[in-house]
């Protein structure tokens, strides 16, 4: 990726623009993939001059040859579906998504102070300028360039995640931060900040790490306490929490507050479609399929509420809800395992040396800051497809080059006397 930070600002900016009009490409194009598949030709397009770094390690592609397989079998027993031209293009784009993975970091453009910088300070501008009524796109909320604040949320915070544990004294990023609390604010948002701000306060006493996570559950022990007692104006996270926790029937949710109903009804489809699947699945990219769009407690409720569209059908409003979803049980091992490499990542940045070599250190902060992302989209919000920019920008950070088998170590190896 070295090759990239040194081809200039054009294409710097060419690539951040990609990445914000994500949304929009799809929108346009009536493809929701379309912008990850722009970011993806352009990816190629900046590394074909350079030699590629290596090759995907056999681990993931056995790993993408069981999704393959287990879909495929998925779709020929599922009978309410039938096989759909859908489910076939996506797992190609699976196959083009691990290529890209192992062929670019995200992490250099993160890195780049000056594709930051743009990214966030014209999210920013779009924001405050639909504050005003005067950005020519529709979005929620003051959400600017974004369908949801929400949305917004998500594609910011690998930005936020890393500029704010790299170091606590970048403007920049705090003025992001508070234009998104005072004009985009969003339960993502809040979720995410404060998971950042956990790790930095476990990191800042890691010599005392289990009095620091413990201070750190207590801190968020009464942030949900404050929060219930109605002292914090957040409806919608607290409408979620009320429901989680409670458990209550679906007519008790707050019928206003769409946001937590989709949420919340993303745990119930993905149960309800693992009961009627009998623990397999749909298949890859298949939620949503058939009858399965009326599944989930809140999916009537939502429906009247906006005059009989049903929102998310496809998602579940969050990954995990998708995965289980469409994958059954295979979908809770990769999540376990994504929770894993998450914890590792974040835990060896809470321990991290300061004295480390900058390349290590750079290492570990782009990790745990893919964590922080991962994390969200799993449980907080996703926004809608595999193949978004979020959800390749959090794979590619937290998975930094442990993708590929490095051309360069081979051929040491090779080298090597025996």
């Amino acid at each position: 990726m070295e090759s990239i930070q040194k081809k200039g600002k054009f294409v710097l900016i060419l690539m951040a623009l990609i990445y914000l009009f994500d949304q929009r490409i799809g929108d346009w194009s009536a493809v929701n993939a379309a912008g990850f598949i722009a970011f993806c030709i352009a990816l190629f397009f900046l590394k074909a001059t350079s030699e590629r770094t290596g090759k995907v390690k056999k681990n993931w592609i056995y790993l993408l040859l069981a999704i393959i397989a287990y879909s495929s079998t998925a779709y020929l027993l599922n009978d309410q579906c039938s096989v759909e031209l859908k489910g076939a293009l996506s797992l190609t784009l699976l196959c083009i998504a691990f290529y890209i993975l192992g062929d670019g970091n995200f992490g250099e453009f993160v890195r780049s102070r000056f594709f930051s910088n743009f990214v966030m300070l014209l999210a920013s501008s779009f924001v405050i300028l639909n504050y005003v009524g005067i950005t020519p796109f529709r979005s929620d909320r003051n959400s600017g360039l974004f369908f949801e604040a929400s949305h917004l949320a998500i594609y910011l915070l690998p930005f936020l995640a890393y500029r704010h544990l790299k170091s606590k004294k970048d403007l920049i990023t705090w003025m992001t931060t508070l234009i998104m609390l005072v004009f985009s604010s969003s339960t993502t948002l809040i979720v995410g900040l404060l998971i950042i701000f956990v790790i930095k306060f476990i990191k800042r006493y890691n010599r005392r790490l289990i009095i620091a996570s413990s201070a750190a559950a207590l801190i968020v022990g009464a942030l949900i306490g404050i929060l219930l007692s109605g002292a914090i104006d957040a409806p919608e996270l607290r409408a979620r929490v009320i429901n989680l926790f409670i458990g209550g029937d679906a007519s008790a949710a707050d019928h206003e507050n769409l946001s937590s109903l989709v949420w919340l009804n993303g745990w119930s489809q993905m149960t309800e479609t693992l009961r009627l699947t009998n623990g397999i699945g749909l298949g890859f990219n298949q939620m949503g399929c058939g009858n399965f769009m009326y599944v989930g407690k809140y999916t009537a409720l939502i429906s009247d509420a906006i005059l009989g569209i049903i929102l998310n059908a496809e998602d579940g409003s969050f990954m995990s809800s998708k995965l289980v979803s469409e994958l059954g049980f295979l979908g809770f091992l990769i999540i376990a395992f994504l929770l894993i490499k998450a914890w590792r990542a974040l835990f060896k940045f809470i321990r991290v040396e300061a004295g480390m070599r900058q390349p290590d250190t750079y290492d570990v902060l782009i990790r745990a800051s893919g964590a922080i992302c991962l994390i969200g989209l799993l449980f907080v919000r996703a926004p809608g497809s595999y193949f978004s920019l979020p959800v390749y920008a959090a794979m590619s950070m937290l998975f930094s080059n442990q993708l590929i088998r490095s051309n360069r170590i081979r051929k040491n190896s090779e080298s090597s006397p025996t």
